[in-house]
């Protein structure tokens, strides 16, 4: 059984208990740092959202050492 690791719910398909929330495809490394690999055993909908808009910050520190087109 699989746990959200921030709210610590049962992660689920289709929620049907109050323990329970909702399988989110969240980043392993960052999208913003062009993090590709992806899982959907970390983090529900609900703590993924929110933890995104914290994300972005994060990615704007570090944006200066990324190379854009070449």
């Amino acid at each position: 059984m699989r746990r959200c690791y921030i709210c610590n719910r049962v992660l689920v398909d289709d929620v049907i208990r109050v323990n329970q929330c909702k399988t989110h495809r969240e980043h392993i490394f960052h999208k913003g740092i062009r993090g590709k690999l992806v899982s959907n055993h970390i983090l529900c909908k609900d703590s993924g959202d929110s933890y995104s808009k914290e994300g972005s910050a994060f990615c704007k520190i570090l944006d200066p050492f990324y190379l854009t087109e070449i």
